[in-house]
């Protein structure tokens, strides 16, 4: 199993640089046949042959990893066309499993955290929480777990947990969901009447965007300047900032890129070379959108700060809280 491990391949270059396995999706050869089954009902869910993935899975045997990850896989494909029940009740299988291992307990999490957030999204808060608060504070699915534990108190009108929840998060290392919680904060306490601290938050979470919009803009740079050898190899003046490493090792430890990773080292110098600038592009579209996301974040801040100060320049005679 090879979680939690820098994926280090042979000759692949530029992803073996920062590549990091957090939830690899691989299967254990120690089972041949339960392998090749897996591997067509994942053929089959690509191709949206879900009654056919089904059929597939029942046949597989259920005490092993590998059905553990069938079930995984076409419930995410289930919830993604719409069939919510029958999606979370194969989620629930997974869910449902003796843990044995760090590969099987992330798997684990990780199926709480989507059946959780398929829930809430589906106006399901109650039942979303129960999922929520299975995922341990040291896993890898904690800072999305905290920021779905506060959204779903949100729906539940228990503000106080919410902002409770989100400033837990504010504390965890910065991803996706820390710097949406930046802007939630000064927003729920805008909603609640609590102009000043919203103020001071929205202030906070302006330089936070400004400064990974940055980092983000450095990251792209890096990559649009990136120098190969001949063979499809990095060149080494062009190795990447450290500083920038906790955007692309996540960004990049994907099932999806994985997969065509694995591939690399069974083409030819030029294919690789030609998959590698593939794999660049794809890193640069990702860091793009996730710059557009927090820009947008960025204006929004500055618009209610703009509100802020209006709210309290009519409410002067009153005072703000």
């Amino acid at each position: 199993m090879r979680m939690y491990k820098f994926l280090l391949l042979k000759n692949t270059s530029l992803l073996s640089l920062f590549l990091l396995c957090f939830l690899s999706f691989s299967y254990s050869t120690s089972n041949a046949e339960e392998s090749t089954k897996l591997q067509k009902l994942n053929l089959l869910i690509q191709t949206d042959q879900l009654s056919q993935a089904a059929q597939i899975l029942a046949t597989m045997d259920q005490s092993i990893i590998q059905s553990a990850y069938g079930h995984y896989n076409l419930g995410i494909a289930l919830i993604s066309h719409q069939k919510i029940k029958a999606g979370i009740a194969l989620l629930g299988e997974v869910i449902r499993r003796t843990a044995y291992g760090e590969e099987q307990r992330a798997l684990k999490e990780k199926a709480h955290l989507i059946s959780g957030q398929t829930l809430l999204k589906n106006k399901k808060p109650f039942l979303a929480r129960k999922h929520f608060i299975e995922i341990p504070n040291y896993s890898l699915f904690y800072s999305e777990a905290l920021l779905g534990s506060g959204q779903t108190s949100f729906a539940l009108k228990q503000y106080q947990q919410a902002l409770e929840s989100w400033s837990i998060l504010q504390k965890q290392p910065i991803n996706s969901a820390v710097l949406e919680s930046l802007y939630l904060i000064p927003d729920l306490l805008f909603k609640l009447g609590f102009y000043n601290r919203s103020l001071n938050e929205y202030q906070y979470a302006i330089e936070q965007y400004k400064t990974r919009i940055h980092t983000l803009e450095s990251a792209i740079t890096d990559l649009n300047n990136l120098s190969m050898t001949p063979t499809g190899n990095i060149q080494p003046n062009t190795l990447f900032k450290p500083y920038i490493n906790h955007y692309l090792i996540p960004l990049l430890a994907s099932h999806s890129f994985q997969q065509e990773i694995e591939h690399l080292n069974k083409k030819t110098q030029s294919e690789r070379k030609i998959q590698i600038k593939a794999l660049n592009q794809s890193a640069i579209s990702i860091l793009e959108k996730q710059k557009k996301q927090l820009n947008n974040y960025l204006a929004d801040a500055y618009l209610a700060t703009a509100q802020i100060y209006d709210k309290k320049a009519s409410r002067a005679s009153g005072g703000a809280r």
